[in-house]
């Protein structure tokens, strides 16, 4: 009896005919207003054709939360590996996401096991892993263009010596060529201040900047995913048009898409074949924009208590911003209670501006009803008890140093 209503409910499909067109990992063939981004990719890597491997390219995606720099990059990636065969270009192209891999030794396991170049996953360190990446080059003669996204998580907690090594991976080639490329995608438009000056000076760096999508675009992305994922007729425009008004302000595909497709969940949840204002409205209430659980998860624990600080500071005061000097107070506050030694003020700053870059907080100058300028800081985006609670949690279940 239960098997028959797990199966029943299995094959009653009324909203999604490919519900993975939705899904995140998803990389659809065409993408809409960004075609200027994979031409300027292309011209920048036929380079690599053109002087027959012996130079490198590398490449810096910034933008925005969901302005498209991970999906343009794998676009590009898969395309450029499909023109590289055609022309007999032996090239392979991957994908690496520096938050979920967090150290450099799993950033070059990963690559490896791409590879399909088996190596102990320890006993090894991450010089002896990059030696294993450079003699499969070298002896395979095979160009790898490797992406590092949110490259800027990695750097800001391991250093960017990492990046010197990738760029002089191939230096001892007696053919001259360039075997290895990068493409860093990052959410923070200054993460060149945090590369070091040897590594920057010997990547290159050629810079896409991609802006935030406009609603009328949002709208457009919204009605080609629609398609490809849903129904026909289970969807009309005025729905698309809400969805797209709601994620309109923060310009942010990758939310518009979880809405359109949290909306058609609550529809399906409710046993109907068309989405409905209401599921929007239910959608929006279960999603908190621009940050997932694992954004705050992976903060480093002095983040976590800058964080938590801002969060009592604003429960506190009851007010939508406060100061940096009222947040440094209960900083300090917190740490004293914590026996956690307080970090210096360039510190908390750098704190700060990940926290803003994630989409956790909103930073902005103040204005009338202050004396001289300072910061002010909030929270608008994200219910301050439940992120209260994960914060503690977090920290708990993890040594506070």
């Amino acid at each position: 009896m239960f098997f028959d209503y797990i199966d029943e409910k299995l094959s009653k499909q009324l909203i999604f005919k490919d519900e993975s067109k939705l899904s995140i990992n998803y990389v659809p063939e065409k993408l809409p207003y960004r075609d200027h981004a994979i031409k300027r990719l292309f011209q920048l890597f036929k380079r690599l054709l053109s002087t027959g491997g012996k130079i490198s390219v590398n490449v810096l995606i910034t933008g925005c939360l969901g302005t498209g720099k991970t999906v343009v990059s794998k676009r590009f990636g898969l395309d450029f590996e499909k023109f590289c065969r055609s022309k007999g270009f032996s090239f392979k192209y991957i994908h690496i996401n520096c938050r979920e891999r967090k150290t450099i030794f799993s950033v070059l396991l990963r690559i490896l096991q791409q590879l399909n170049v088996y190596v102990p996953s320890r006993g090894l360190s991450p010089d002896e892993l990059l030696l294993e990446v450079k003699n499969y080059v070298l002896n395979n003669r095979k160009y790898l263009l490797i992406a590092l996204d949110e490259v800027d998580f990695l750097i800001k907690r391991r250093g960017s010596a990492f990046l010197y090594n990738f760029a002089r991976l191939s230096e001892e080639d007696l053919t001259n060529r360039s075997y290895l490329s990068l493409i860093l995608i990052s959410r923070d438009d200054l993460i060149e201040k945090f590369i070091e000056k040897p590594a920057l000076s010997t990547l290159m760096l050629n810079k896409i900047k991609l802006e935030r999508y406009s609603k009328g675009q949002l709208f457009n992305i919204l009605m080609a995913r629609a398609e490809e994922a849903l129904f026909k007729n289970c969807i009309s425009e005025e729905i698309i048009e809400m969805i797209a008004r709601l994620a309109g302000p923060y310009g942010d595909a990758r939310y518009a898409i979880e809405l359109l497709w949290k909306s058609g969940k609550e529809a399906e949840a409710n046993g109907l074949n068309e989405i409905k204002p209401e599921h929007v409205r239910k959608a929006k209430s279960s999603i908190y924009q621009r940050y997932t659980l694992n954004d705050i998860i992976s903060l480093s624990n002095q983040e976590k208590l800058v964080l938590l600080s801002i969060v009592k500071a604003l429960k506190e005061k009851e007010k939508p911003y406060i100061t940096t000097g009222e947040l440094k107070q209960k900083y300090k506050l917190i740490c004293e209670e914590l026996g956690v030694e307080p970090r210096t003020h360039p510190q908390i700053w750098s704190y700060l501006r990940e926290l803003n870059s994630i989409g956790l907080i909103e930073t902005m100058q103040s204005g009338k009803g202050f004396r001289g300028q300072t910061t002010l800081i909030g929270i608008s985006e994200v219910p301050i008890l439940p992120l209260e609670r994960i914060l503690i949690s977090s920290l708990e279940g993890g040594k506070t140093q």
